[in-house]
């Protein structure tokens, strides 16, 4: 069997007469007489409701009053004992979440006289098995407004074209998306960032399915008319984009998961992709003194490289989305309050550099901007916020922040204090 679930199988077959036990790996039988089991024989009957069903799974052996079972491989089915002649085996039930399919339901084979080699055969059934992936980013970290390129793949069945009866067998097929609040799809057929549907390598018209959106999440619906074109046994693949909005922030992920429903078979266990984004505090201090001191009233900007030609970070206010821009009058401005920290959110790992536009009042100005790493730990560590990084500024007067006005003052005091010395010296040798 190439299915790993339970199978019903029933045999139907033009006996010989000579009886040769053999071990025979089946899946499924039919023909014009079926077996049955009657007073520690098998025997052959028309009616069909009669007939011995038999089970992937499972070893037959013919017993006293019936088969006698025993547990087999999964997916497999062993039935000893069959006389040589020719049979056909037909699948009559499909495992759960699995669908039979029409060309591969009647298998014929051949028991030969004096072989002791088992027959061997396969039986397909379609299943579903998605796929979900994000082809062109590295690792799972984004800015917030970063466009981020999803594909879901899954197989088409090679039953997709069957009838059942007069009938298409798929009415329907389904590609569904769900996803955290914090991602928005990006709805557009048209653009950089649009959605296609690709049959194999072929590009299908978006009018021949449908887009409709729902609570944090969407579902991509062909069009009845077009199942039957689709390749048999094919792979179908939804490029499409979503980014992180205003709700995401660097303190967890967020999941995107995919599934398909074509009516007959779903994937049980559905791929999820995760994204990130990244953040780092700092909290503005008093230099000069070891308990904590916060500070109010300084300003900063971020650089993406310690350069004066360097990109400045935006950040909307409403969006929360991140862009850059060399004009330093556009830049985000982080100003610090009584408790002195400064907040940056929804940027991708990397290093960045904080600039201190404006110091806080009595303070010196930091000449030198702070290099800084945004990654997995820079913001938050199992849920628990990371203590902020400390910025410390000097008073405007103390010896210790050289080039600075107090040095200037104390120098100044310095002259004017020789000044009088030597002026008084003189006049006393004088006189």
């Amino acid at each position: 069997m190439s299915q790993h679930k339970k199978d019903d199988f029933y045999f139907s077959c033009m006996p010989r007469m000579q009886l040769k036990t053999i071990c025979l790996l089946l899946t499924l039988l039919r023909n014009t007489k079926n077996i049955q089991m009657r007073s520690n024989r098998n025997t052959w009957t028309s009616d069909k409701s009669k007939a011995k069903h038999f089970v992937s799974g499972n070893r037959y052996e013919i017993g006293e009053e019936d088969f006698v079972e025993s547990a087999a491989a999964k997916g497999q089915m062993i039935v000893a004992g069959l006389e040589v002649g020719e049979y056909v085996l037909e699948e009559v039930k499909a495992p759960e979440n699995a669908e039979m399919i029409a060309d591969q339901t009647t298998t014929l084979f051949t028991i030969i006289s004096g072989s002791q080699m088992p027959v061997a055969k396969t039986v397909k059934n379609d299943t579903t098995k998605v796929e979900k992936d994000t082809p062109q980013l590295e690792g799972q970290d984004v800015a917030i407004g970063e466009a981020i390129n999803y594909e879901i793949t899954v197989n088409i069945p090679d039953g997709i074209a069957d009838k059942e009866e007069e009938s298409n067998k798929y009415t329907s097929f389904k590609l569904i998306d769900s996803h955290d609040p914090a991602l928005t799809f990006m709805n557009q057929s048209k653009g950089e960032t649009s959605y296609a549907l690709y049959d194999g390598e072929r590009l299908i018209d978006t009018n021949n399915y449908q887009i409709t959106e729902h609570a944090n999440g969407f579902t991509v619906a062909i069009a009845p008319t077009y199942i039957p074109s689709l390749t048999p046994g094919g792979t179908l693949r939804f490029v499409y984009y979503m980014y992180l909005n205003q709700l995401a922030d660097p303190t967890k992920g967020y999941k995107n998961e995919a599934n398909v429903d074509n009516g007959h078979t779903t994937d049980q266990t559905p791929p999820t992709v995760e994204v990130l984004t990244g953040g780092k505090r700092f909290i503005k201090v008093d230099g000069a003194v070891i308990e904590l001191r916060p500070l109010a009233g300084a300003s900063f900007v971020v650089r993406d490289e310690n350069s004066a030609t360097a990109n400045y970070l935006i950040i909307d206010p409403v969006t929360k989305a991140v862009a850059w821009t060399n004009s330093p009058e556009k830049a985000t401005t982080f100003n610090t309050t009584n408790d002195g920290l400064v907040d940056i959110t929804g940027l991708a790992y990397g290093t960045y550099y904080l600039e201190e536009t404006k110091a806080p009042n009595s303070y010196i100005k930091l000449n030198e901007r702070i290099a800084f790493k945004v990654d997995a730990q820079s913001y938050a560590v199992a849920n628990e916020l990371v203590t902020p990084e400390k910025v410390p500024n000097k008073q405007k007067g103390t010896l210790p922040a050289t080039g600075g006005e107090g040095v200037t003052l104390y120098i100044g005091l310095g002259v004017v204090l020789l000044t009088i010395v030597g002026v008084y010296w003189i006049k006393r040798y004088k006189a």
